[in-house]
């Protein structure tokens, strides 16, 4: 049996260079095909009810990790090149899980060149930044809320 310590750090770095793009492009094969099989309701064909708890039965997550697998998965059905950086290990699994979260089919290119740019630190201030705006639309689309009525007294 190999013992990493015996290994130069120059050669575990490759080797774990190497280990991190296998796992992102698992992960990504695994989320393209939960994506799928949502849509197709494969769950069913175990009894499950939905996509979230056929992946806790089957696999044993969380039910908290399950649902965010399956979010992710459908975010990155309309989201190709930051499906693409995933997958190719160019984009980590912090940064890529942050962007779903506001990455617009539109955004999708930009966003995912820039988050290779920068740290996960700096998307997630990205994403709470996006959350503002849309609570601060929100927020102007209720306040600008009215209801008018009147009575029409001669129609009595």
């Amino acid at each position: 049996m190999l013992s990493w310590s015996e290994v130069s750090a120059d050669d575990r770095t490759v080797v774990l260079d190497q280990a991190m793009a296998l796992m992102a492009a698992a992960q990504r094969l695994a989320l393209d095909v939960i994506a799928v099989a949502e849509d197709a309701e494969d769950f069913q064909t175990d009894g499950s009810t939905d996509m979230v708890s056929w992946l806790v039965a089957r696999y044993g997550m969380a039910r908290s990790t399950a649902r965010e697998w399956v979010r992710i998965a459908g975010r990155l059905q309309e989201l190709p090149a930051i499906t693409e950086a995933f997958g190719e290990g160019r984009l980590g699994w912090d940064r890529m899980r942050t962007l779903t979260r506001f990455a617009t089919p539109e955004t999708d290119a930009d966003l995912a060149d820039d988050a290779q740019k920068n740290s996960p630190a700096t998307v997630s201030m990205w994403a709470r930044e996006q959350r503002k705006l849309a609570k601060a639309d929100s927020q102007e689309a209720h306040e600008g809320r009215s209801v008018r009525w009147w009575w029409n007294h001669r129609d009595r």
